[in-house]
């Protein structure tokens, strides 16, 4: 139905062949890299520290208008 579905599985079966070479090639030869390696000592205290100073704020404005919405729709 497809009108080019035989050149379509052979590029399909080429790619799938070169994925798997790809994969046998790097093995596991590559060493695991955790996130504890890369940062300094006070890297994950600055990163939480950011994270609240750009999230909290959003958060209290959303807190706001939600509840100014429940004031009106409740008092008026």
């Amino acid at each position: 139905m497809i009108p080019f579905e035989r050149k379509y599985e052979r590029a399909k079966k080429l790619m799938n062949e070169k994925m798997k070479q790809h994969e046998l090639s790097q093995g596991d030869d590559r060493p695991e890299v955790n996130p504890e390696d890369l940062m300094e000592k006070g890297d994950m205290f600055a990163m939480i520290l950011s994270a609240i100073l750009t999230i909290l704020p959003v958060a209290l404005v959303v807190l706001a208008l939600l509840g100014l919405a429940g004031y009106f729709f409740l008092i008026r």
